[in-house]
């Protein structure tokens, strides 16, 4: 099959187009997925920080964190 050098061009630049959305894409979502992250690592440190304000201690925290992790393991594995 024969193409002329205007539809090579077209094609090449439709397939940079296409790249180009791509990267986009990926960078917003990564952009969400870090923002997310940083989000959740900072509640848990402010909630952390509010539960050595009231007395807890490092061994409180720990055992609080697993049992939350282990209501979110349960959670995960039921749906």
């Amino acid at each position: 099959m024969k193409i002329t050098k205007r539809q090579l061009r077209r094609i090449i630049k439709e397939e940079k187009r296409k790249l180009i959305n791509e990267n986009e894409n990926l960078s917003s979502n990564d952009e969400l997925y870090f923002s997310a992250l940083g989000g959740l690592e900072e509640t848990m440190f402010n909630a952390a920080m509010l539960g050595v304000d009231k007395g807890l201690i490092l061994d409180d925290i720990i055992d609080a964190w697993e049992s939350v992790l282990g209501r979110i393991e349960y959670e995960l594995e039921v749906k």
